[in-house]
């Protein structure tokens, strides 16, 4: 790790557990798993802890919860109170919510047939969940459009993960490979929580809390 930040390079470690938190002792941690739920983040865990999403209570889990849910408050910072509760129903893109977002529909090994940015028709095959009880399970388009996400190849699903999604905006391919305005929002929020705080550790800026 260390040789990572000597060479300019961001180390990525691989922590389901959150081990390396209590090693690293970091003055900030942003939990953005986007489980819906808190999967054991704490206020204790850094000086400052932010959680992305519903699940959090800021103040009381962690020091400030970001809102995720698409709308006029998506980004809004939180120093008090929770985010939108989920609804379980993805925000609309051009005129289509749930069909957009593929769930496996049993439990099982993921095998992809498609990469992320192919253009895909609806109810064409994108690939299959490999079941010992019931063979190879196709997973078909929804809707038709560009497949922008997807989890990796082998992957061991469980029935109802979020697994696919389609982008419906067939204009523009390369959309697949930026960072979406929902992910820049969310992102820029934090980075302001972050730098507010580092202001006000060395006296240049303190925006009370209150006022977030």
């Amino acid at each position: 790790m260390e040789s990572a930040w000597k060479d300019g390079n961001v180390p990525i470690i691989v922590d389901p557990k959150g081990v390396w938190i209590e090693r690293l002792k970091p003055k900030a941690v942003v939990d953005a798993i986007l489980a819906k739920k808190n999967l054991g983040t704490r206020k204790a865990m850094a000086p400052l802890t932010i959680g992305l999403g519903p699940g959090f209570e800021a103040g009381c889990d962690v020091s400030f919860v970001i809102e995720t849910m698409r709308g006029e408050s998506l980004g809004k910072v939180y120093a008090k109170g929770s985010a939108i509760p989920n609804t379980g129903i993805p925000g609309i893109i051009a005129g289509y919510g749930k069909e957009r977002v593929i769930h496996a529909p049993v439990s099982g090994v993921f095998e992809p047939a498609k990469r992320i940015g192919d253009q895909v028709e609806k109810g064409e095959i994108m690939g299959w969940i490999v079941d010992l009880k019931q063979g190879k399970i196709e997973i078909s388009a929804t809707i038709s459009g560009f497949l922008r996400g997807m989890i990796r190849e082998g992957y061991v699903v469980k029935q109802g993960l979020k697994m696919m999604d389609i982008e419906p905006r067939t204009e523009d391919r390369e959309i697949c490979f930026r960072i979406s305005d929902k992910a820049f929002c969310i992102a820029d929020s934090v980075y302001k929580v972050i730098k507010g705080y580092e202001d006000c550790q060395t006296g240049r800026l303190c925006v009370r809390k209150d006022r977030i």
